[in-house]
């Protein structure tokens, strides 16, 4: 997977967020990877005592998407 400069220097907690999510909410079901809602990523954090800002949140999404996008 070649970096994208999109999300080229996001900070530890961008990572920890994206993994954190990938986590939580399984990142494949039956070999495909999975997109999340906003909803669901809010639920699941919120589940676990976090507060996430709606902007670290959004960009958190869109990595998420281009990844699955990618990788499926």
């Amino acid at each position: 997977m070649r970096p994208n400069p999109q999300f080229l220097n996001r900070s530890s907690a961008f990572w920890a967020y994206t993994k954190l999510i990938s986590e939580k909410l399984n990142y494949s079901k039956d070999g495909e990877i999975k997109k999340y809602s906003q909803t669901e990523m809010v639920y699941k954090l919120q589940e676990l005592g976090i507060i996430i800002d709606p902007q670290m949140l959004g960009e958190v999404k869109a990595y998420l998407d281009y990844r699955a996008d990618l990788l499926n």
